[in-house]
């Protein structure tokens, strides 16, 4: 829905307003960086002691629904990207109460409910959403992502300030304004890139800024005291964080035959729930299909809700055997869908690929990332709203290593925890300049039989003894001896299909999957809409049966019983192909001379990162056709381009990101 930033100067004099002059001036520059996010209008809020900036993309009350919103006496002042689809409940309670409303908008009643019950409100919201409320009498400022994490919040707090945006760019004039510094690369948040492909949340790329998880709320208190001329001084602030929700942990029920129909029917009715109060706009909303289980049904639903035909979307990759044209084709036609096609190249690659530099505020290594980029685009000329399957998959169990994990016989599960207690993924994964053939031969057995650990032990990422090649020694020398390893809550007595589930559910969902989608659309001014992370969906499909997950062959079984009562044999019996680019051929062939030069062109920060001579190897491999290593270089193309990008600030022309030493970056 949109952009939005703030300021808050948490010790300094603010009778004067000299705070809220400076805090102000940095809230306008993080506006102009976010102003893709929000291309109808942008406004600023400002006290003696901070500022609010929102960019506004306009969904609900085209008119009046412009931020930032207040309360009555305006005391409380709110920024909020996202959506609340059950807001006209919400209003009509708190008319009851006796609060009175000056727009339509679905966030204004965030302010309201915050209002009458404090940081409670998050637990009574249904949507997808990051805001932040500035309370100017009590001198505090409450902010929250939503459960899954589909709105982004990214936050600074430095040398007297607390600045947070819906990117994390944005975030850097603030800090390299203030300490006329470049701002400094994470050296751990860059090896977990190079593993995972992207940087699992709290870290993100740039040291001195911060991801807040999904689920996740903040609370910056601030405190004063009166000097001896009677003015106030704000003299300390206090930042606490915490989670305020989780993905709900499984209690699988058992199921009967008979009992069947009663499971699928609530099923549906809970999930078509979901599609129509996502369907709520004041514009229209469009479909991005794929031809799969999950966009499909979601569609039949949809048209269900609707009026006319629904604009719909889809990729397609003209010769190759990933291009789904046809099953999305043969989808349209049973929906009655006006669908269209969008067809992707490898010139589009080269094109999107300078354009996603631009775009994002943090690499992502998943080349699906750049047909998102071109099918936004597109839609953006038709829609402003679109819906998504995302989620589909983590929900009902819909890859094959949760079919693998559910199916482990015991003895095979009871020595693979003997082997991860006798060598912990942390160890295995780290880069300690170890080259012991005996550490990579576990550690490529791990990662090839032991599929309940494919979310730490991926194959597609660098390995440790590819990163230790990779990099110059100043690197290594920053890096432990152990890896990293996201933040995840294992509950004990979980079967590994569940704690699979669980572990897709958290990091790889939020900083992985929903990153890609936010930034795509976002990107063209879309906002994009995921009926299946609808809370009460996660909720009632934790509780069903294990074989309603995966049953013999077959994944995702519940859903795709739900499809069947919608859609025709050739959707709801296709195999599975994902969305993904035929990057292992142009990397090898079409664009082999352009991806040399792109990755091998010299660039300061990068070549005080990397040593050349790793990535010629790497290119000399593929191109051979030695070895697949798409996917790896992908990430560096990503990763070099964004530094290219990034490598003047926009707001001050002068700064650019480093990669600075411990010692240098505590001076």
């Amino acid at each position: 829905m949109c952009g939005i930033c703030g300021c808050v100067e948490t010790i300094g004099h603010d009778a004067a307003g000299i705070a809220s002059t400076k805090a102000k001036s940095r809230v306008e520059s993080m506006l102009r960086q976010l102003a893709h996010r929000g291309p109808d209008g942008s406004a600023t809020f400002s006290t003696n002691f901070a500022s609010l900036g929102h960019a506004r993309l306009s969904i609900i009350d085209l008119a009046g629904g412009a931020q930032p919103l207040f309360n009555e006496d305006r005391t409380l002042a709110l920024v909020a990207n996202g959506e609340i689809y059950n807001h006209q409940e919400i209003r009509q309670e708190l008319l009851s109460r006796g609060h009175h409303f000056r727009t339509g908008s679905d966030c204004e009643v965030i302010v309201h409910l915050y209002e009458e019950v404090g940081t409670a409100c998050l637990d009574e919201l249904q949507g997808m959403f990051a805001f932040a409320i500035l309370d100017t009498r009590q001198k505090t400022l409450f902010a929250a992502r939503d459960r899954f994490g589909q709105k982004p919040f990214y936050y600074s707090w430095q040398a007297e300030r607390f600045s947070f945006a819906s990117e994390a760019s944005a975030l850097l004039p603030v800090g390299e304004a203030l300490s006329h510094e470049p701002a400094a690369i994470d050296p751990v948040a860059l090896d977990q890139y190079l593993y995972y492909q992207f940087v699992p949340a709290p870290r993100t790329l740039f040291e001195k800024v911060q991801a807040l998880p999904a689920g996740h709320a903040l609370e910056l208190k601030l405190s004063e005291r009166e000097t001896e001329t009677h003015s106030a001084e704000l003299v300390s602030s206090e930042l606490r964080t915490w989670a305020w929700w989780s993905p709900p942990v499984p209690r699988r029920c058992s199921a009967t035959s008979s009992t069947a129909d009663f499971w699928l029917n609530d099923l549906e009715t809970v999930i078509d729930e979901a599609v129509r109060s996502h369907l709520l706009a004041d514009v229209p909303v469009g479909l991005y299909l794929s031809g799969g289980i999950d966009s499909s049904f979601l569609g039949a639903l949809a048209c269900k809700h609707i009026q006319g035909r629904m604009p719909a979307f889809c990729i397609s990759f003209p010769g190759s055997p990933m291009d789904e044209q046809a099953a999305a084709l043969c989808a349209a036609r049973h929906l009655e869908c006006d669908l269209e096609v969008v067809e992707f190249h490898d010139e589009d690659f080269v094109e999107l690929v300078e354009t996603s530099g631009r775009l994002l505020d943090l690499p992502l290594g998943d080349a699906a990332l750049l047909p998102l980029l071109k099918l936004s685009r597109v839609a953006s000329q038709t829609v402003r709203t679109v819906l998504t399957g995302d989620g589909g998959d983590e929900l009902f169990g819909g890859y094959r290593k949760y079919r693998e994990s559910a199916q482990a016989p015991l003895w095979w599960q009871k020595l693979h925890n003997f082997w991860g207690a006798a060598l912990p993924v942390e160890q295995l994964l780290s880069v300690d300049g170890s080259s012991s053939g005996l550490r990579h031969l576990v550690l490529w057995s791990a990662r090839n039989i032991f599929s309940s650990r494919r979310a730490d032990l991926r194959k597609r990422g660098f390995d440790p003894r590819q990163r230790a090649s990779l990099y110059r020694s100043n690197v290594k020398a920053l890096l432990g001896e152990t890896f990293e390893l996201p933040e995840r809550s294992h509950h004990e007595g979980l079967t590994w299909l569940d704690r699979a589930l669980l572990d897709d559910q958290g990091t790889n969902l939020a900083d992985r999957l929903l990153f890609k989608g936010d930034r795509a659309t976002m990107g063209y001014g879309v906002e994009a809409r995921a009926p299946f992370l609808d809370h009460h969906v996660a909720e009632f499909a934790a509780t069903l049966p294990a074989n309603w997950m995966i049953r013999g062959k077959e994944t995702k079984y519940a859903l795709r019983a739900l499809a069947r009562r919608h859609l025709p044999v050739e959707i709801t019996e296709r195999r599975k192909k994902g969305f993904s680019l035929p990057i292992k051929i142009w990397f090898a062939t079409s664009l082999a001379d352009w991806l040399h030069e792109k990755l091998l062109a010299p660039h300061s920060l990068w070549d005080e990162l990397f040593e050349p001579s790793a990535i010629e190897q790497l290119l000399r491999e593929h191109r051979s056709g030695r070895d697949n290593h798409a996917d790896r270089l992908y990430s560096l193309l990503v990763l070099k381009n964004w530094m290219c990008q990034k490598a003047t600030c926009p707001a001050n022309g002068q700064h650019s990101p480093s990669f600075m030493p411990v010692e240098k970056q505590a001076a």
